[in-house]
């Protein structure tokens, strides 16, 4: 189960990421949960009328269930606008909503595979057993009808396994397209294509 923590959970502001990507309001915190527990989190925010939280909670639920890779901790948070506006800049969109709800999730360590032919390497350079997890992945990516599952949301540990992240796009005709909302499709499959 993922908590609904108050906006007191978000007891300090870390920083903005270098790569701010599509979501501005991402950036990094330290979230307490319910027991008291730090967590070092990546927050995300999004306008009321946006199904992004839902989407990734679900994301992280499934991935637990299916004993997936995903970030240890996740959580859905109330954030006061106005003080993430006193941390870092946010644009026009954000003036009149006076709360938000965020996905946090825990940070992971490892590094972002951004360039396909990278990518594409490494997995090949890969023993198989090395990526056990990958054709799960690939499978549940494309179950999942996930269509910004590219190269650049995905972590690399340094035990060689693979993470994804940024999962907001999931069931993106169920949730997105039936909330009357589209994006640009990104997908491994596209990047693939290039390569």
């Amino acid at each position: 189960m993922i908590p609904i923590l108050p906006e007191a959970a978000r007891r300090e502001f870390r920083s903005a990421p270098k790569a701010r990507g599509q979501n501005h309001t991402t950036h990094q915190a330290l979230i307490v949960d319910a027991n008291g527990q730090e967590h070092k989190c990546f927050v995300k925010a999004s306008p009321p009328e946006y199904p992004m939280a839902f989407a990734e909670g679900m994301a992280w639920l499934v991935a637990d269930a299916l004993n997936l890779p995903r970030p240890k901790f996740a959580a859905l948070l109330v954030l006061p606008v106005q003080k993430l506006r006193q941390c870092m800049p946010l644009d026009q969109h954000w003036h009149l909503i006076p709360h938000a709800l965020a996905f946090c999730s825990s940070t992971v360590e490892g590094k972002h595979i951004t360039s396909p032919w990278q990518w594409l390497a490494r997995l090949r350079a890969a023993q198989p057993s090395s990526v056990t997890t990958w054709p799960r992945l690939r499978r549940s990516t494309c179950g999942w009808r996930t269509v910004d599952r590219h190269t650049g949301n995905f972590l690399r540990t340094k035990a060689g396994d693979y993470i994804p992240i940024d999962n907001e796009f999931i069931l993106y005709t169920l949730i997105w397209v039936a909330s009357g909302f589209s994006c640009e499709h990104k997908s491994l499959r596209a990047q693939a294509r290039l390569c």
